[in-house]
């Protein structure tokens, strides 16, 4: 599933998490997948699934605009180039603390969640198998558009919420992720495999928030996700000194004691400290860090943008004036 130049892990572990921090606000529920799910030890290509918000597509865009994230350009036979940017998969490169890692955003809602997250997590020799498994070994379910529909008289799609659901229907106990291989499907799935009963998930459940889901080895919930790296605030024991909270630094940090506040739709402003915005996304950082350390990424790349854009505003306003004053 991955290609090209491969990293150790322990360098694209932050990449991943600021890249995941940087997302994540526009999601309902993200994680990773591909080798680094699977705990390879070196890393190339980086495939993250996701629920999108309504503001995921927009925000991407403008972090390309940005050039916070840049598109993968891919380059065929003729030699024409073009780019992997669509609503349900995009292609694109982020640079964090000097290393540089390819990823695959892949798209999906809750119905298809449990498949799509098994599928994206790998590896590629089992994907491929397991494709031509349900054809052989008469699967009970086809795979249509990234969904699994029920075969027989009466179509119907399946509802696969999670991964639990989907080992489920394919017959076999849970697979950790750093044991998935294609040698351990092969065990688990012969002639005569029995399949699970698809008349299960037919029928989705009545809808609930996708953070409802606290299955054990499925990182649904972000802020758990957070907690398995380590990465949120803890709270400190009994009888132990808690640490300073996080304060106000640069970038966000202004030279007239303002602060930096992320308002929403890629945009920011300046507000007083004991504004109820500064307040607002103080407390956010201090209980997401990995988020804070993203969003100072972006705002280290923007805030040189906006001082030549106001360079050049400055300087057209000059000329203006100078061309005024001649007339």
């Amino acid at each position: 599933m991955s290609e090209g130049h491969r990293i150790a892990r322990q360098i694209a572990t932050p990449v991943v998490e600021a890249l995941v921090a940087l997302l994540a606000p526009h999601c309902d529920w993200i994680a990773p997948g591909g080798s680094y799910r699977r705990e390879k030890p070196d890393i190339g290509d980086v495939e993250v699934v996701a629920i999108a918000k309504p503001t995921l597509l927009a925000h991407m865009d403008e972090l390309v605009r940005d050039a916070v994230i840049a598109k993968k350009v891919y380059v065929n036979k003729t030699g024409k180039s073009s780019y992997r940017w669509g609503e349900k998969y995009r292609a694109f490169v982020f640079t964090h603390g000097g290393a540089t890692i390819k990823f695959d955003l892949f798209l999906c809602d809750i119905g298809n969640r449990g498949n799509q997250f098994e599928l994206r997590t790998g590896p590629a020799d089992k994907n491929e198998w397991m494709m031509g498994i349900f054809h052989r070994f008469h699967a009970p379910f086809a795979v249509k558009d990234g969904y699994l529909w029920a075969k027989g008289s009466n179509v119907q799609k399946l509802h696969i919420p999670n991964e639990h659901a989907y080992f489920d229907l394919l017959g076999i106990p849970y697979i950790e992720p750093k044991d998935r291989t294609l040698e351990r499907y092969q065990t688990l799935i012969k002639w005569g495999h029995k399949w699970g009963d698809v008349s299960r998930f037919i029928h989705a459940p009545t809808p609930k928030p996708v953070n409802t889901d606290k299955s054990k080895n499925n990182p649904y919930d972000w802020d758990e996700w957070l907690e398995t790296r380590k990465s949120a605030v803890k709270t400190p024991k009994k009888g132990t000194p808690s640490k300073s909270q996080w304060e106000w630094t640069k970038p966000f940090l202004c030279d007239d004691g303002m602060v930096w506040v992320h308002t929403g739709y890629g945009k920011w402003g300046k507000f007083p400290m004991d504004s109820h915005e500064a307040k607002t996304q103080l407390d956010y950082f201090r209980r997401l860090p990995r988020s804070r350390e993203s969003f100072a990424h972006t705002l280290s790349c923007k805030l040189p943008v906006w001082a030549r854009e106001e360079k050049m505003i400055r300087i057209a306003q000059g000329a203006i004036a100078i061309l005024r004053g001649v007339a």
